[in-house]
């Protein structure tokens, strides 16, 4: 039996993966549309830790120590999403990550995009770290 949470985090890899934008759409309609990195909205790079914690506490409740089977499916989804923000998100070349859009961000309103976009955030740089913690402990098992 699983949980909402992980249930939650099923749907998104699968509807991300499904249309092939490898993103999580900011809207379902999105997946079919534009994935220029100009205009794609996403939400920000944390489907890697959710499923890490999520599967980490189910697993504990459950008398082991992560629940290996939903990992091993959600591997290859995460690396598709991580992909996606590996070659679109870094627009000025700088090696540092750039939201194109400031929905993608979860902060719409934020002081951060008053000077519009793209928009170099520390908070998007530290998600893709997590995020890459996340798909390594993954791996890992």
């Amino acid at each position: 039996m699983s949980s909402l949470a992980d249930r939650s985090i099923d749907l998104v890899l699968r509807d991300s993966v499904r249309f092939g934008a490898g993103r999580v759409a900011d809207l379902p309609e999105e997946e079919r549309g534009d994935d220029d990195p100009a205009t794609a909205v996403t939400k920000p790079p944390l489907a890697a830790w959710a499923a890490w914690a999520v599967a980490e506490r189910l697993g504990r409740e459950r008398g082991a120590v992560v629940r290996r089977e939903a990992l091993a499916w959600a591997a290859p989804r995460l690396a598709t999403l991580a992909r996606w923000w590996e070659t679109r998100s870094d627009l000025d070349g700088d090696g540092l990550s750039e939201y194109a859009h400031r929905f993608s961000s979860g902060l719409d309103d934020s002081p951060l995009f008053d000077g519009g976009v793209p928009a170099e955030s520390p908070d998007l740089n530290a998600y893709l770290a997590v995020a890459d913690d996340g798909r390594a402990r993954i791996a890992e098992l």
